[in-house]
């Protein structure tokens, strides 16, 4: 009898022993699945924060560009509200004729239109048919200058050469008009190398296209 209970008291030390490690096991797996599933979630935190901060950086780029592009759009609309008026003063400036109410014969127009391109000549000889917007800073700028001054020379006359011969067949007003806009256009196209035409060279070439105009008007 003694033996048989002390069997049993053994089995039930290794049933208990048994159970213990299972629930031992049992904790450190459910530990460990919790330890994980806070892992997971810190990991989900950090996803969510950084697509947060990525979509907050998207947004304000986004409303940064919108600004900037805004700020363009004023710029170049302000810009060409500018331009409008420039071509509209100069438009007015040299639209009149000179010789209005002279009642000049073709010949006598003729004369005129001679006299305007041999001053348009002497302008460009002196240099005063276009003028530096920078200072110069050495002999290499003003060797630049000087050709940059033919090529904008050769440019605008032509330009206004071609529009004078429209004005035989077309109103002053467009006419005139277009000689302003090719002198704006051109300056802006040689604005980067310092150098504008003079509105000397623009009033001579508007008289003369005024005087090719009146005289077919006869």
């Amino acid at each position: 009898m003694k033996l048989f209970g002390a069997k049993k008291r053994d089995s039930d030390e290794e049933y208990i022993q048994i159970i213990n490690k299972a629930n031992e096991e049992h904790d450190a797996i459910i530990a460990k699945a919790l330890a994980e599933k806070d892992e997971i979630l810190k990991e989900v935190k950090k996803i969510l924060q950084d697509l947060k901060e990525q979509h907050d950086q998207i947004e304000a780029q986004a409303l940064s560009d919108v600004r900037n592009q805004k700020r363009e759009i004023e710029q170049d609309l302000q810009q060409m509200q500018e331009e409008m008026r420039e071509l509209e003063r100069l438009s007015n400036t040299y639209a009149a004729n000179p010789w209005e109410g002279f009642d000049l014969t073709n010949t006598e127009y003729a004369e005129k239109i001679r006299l305007i391109k041999e001053q348009v000549r002497k302008l460009i000889e002196n240099g005063r048919a276009a003028e530096n917007t920078a200072p110069f800073e050495t002999n290499e700028q003003i060797k630049e200058y000087k050709r940059r001054y033919t090529q904008i020379i050769k440019c605008f006359c032509a330009e206004a050469d071609l529009i004078s011969i429209e004005a035989k067949t077309k109103s002053f007003g467009v006419v005139n008009r277009k000689i302003a806009k090719s002198y704006q256009d051109i300056n802006k196209l040689f604005e980067k190398d310092n150098i504008k035409i003079s509105e000397l060279l623009l009033e001579l070439k508007t008289q003369q296209c005024i005087a090719i105009y009146f005289s077919h008007k006869k």
